[in-house]
């Protein structure tokens, strides 16, 4: 009895290790504490205006299936969006030109020295004034529909908005080694 539990412990450990890592990955929030670089802080004198910045990775899919929500949905025109891509180039890049987003390409090292930032998708919004108003995730964990429209309503008519976690994948070394220690994700 002795040894077939300690061949289930074992066993048990080998199994669910690994698979919680990789589970981990996409259930876990990561914290942000953003700044703002000066060249993407703008002020409108229209006062109706929000500037919106995305943060995305090209190696990251959460970041891929929000660059293809970007580039399906129609976006109120009050809004001024630009796209910061991490690593790469998005695969439907021309389309999100067509649909007048403004595209900027990073290393993962000057995404963490511009914007303090390890993590993506991150969604940043400003009001007309300049300031930042939200810096988070897209949804809650549970949910499956984007909710950055509804944020970016919700700055626009003055309210305060609780940040979502940002939910998708680490791009710097450390939160890479630090979410997934055994490279079963993040290998380079």
């Amino acid at each position: 009895m002795k040894k077939e539990f300690l061949v289930f412990l074992v066993w048990f450990a080998v199994v669910s290790v690994p698979i919680s890592i990789l589970m981990a990955q996409h259930n876990l929030p990561f914290s942000i504490d953003v700044k703002t670089p000066a060249q993407l802080i703008k002020t409108f004198s229209d006062k109706d205006h929000i500037l919106v910045t995305h943060i995305l990775s090209a190696k990251c899919k959460c970041s891929k299936r929000v660059g293809r929500y970007l580039e399906e949905i129609s976006r109120p025109a009050f809004l001024h969006e630009s796209i910061v891509i991490v690593e790469g180039s998005l695969p439907n890049e021309a389309e999100l030109l067509k649909k007048g987003y403004k595209l900027s390409h990073l290393t993962v090292a000057d995404l963490k020295t511009q914007f303090n930032l390890e993590a993506a998708p991150v969604l940043l919004v400003s009001d007309s004034s300049g300031e930042l108003k939200y810096s988070g995730g897209y949804k809650n964990i549970d949910e499956v529909d984007h909710r950055d429209l509804e944020i970016i309503g919700r700055v626009k008519a003055g309210s305060k908005v609780a940040a979502f976690p940002v939910l998708g994948c680490a791009l710097t070394p450390a939160l890479k080694t630090a979410m997934d220690p055994f490279n079963l994700k993040y290998r380079n």
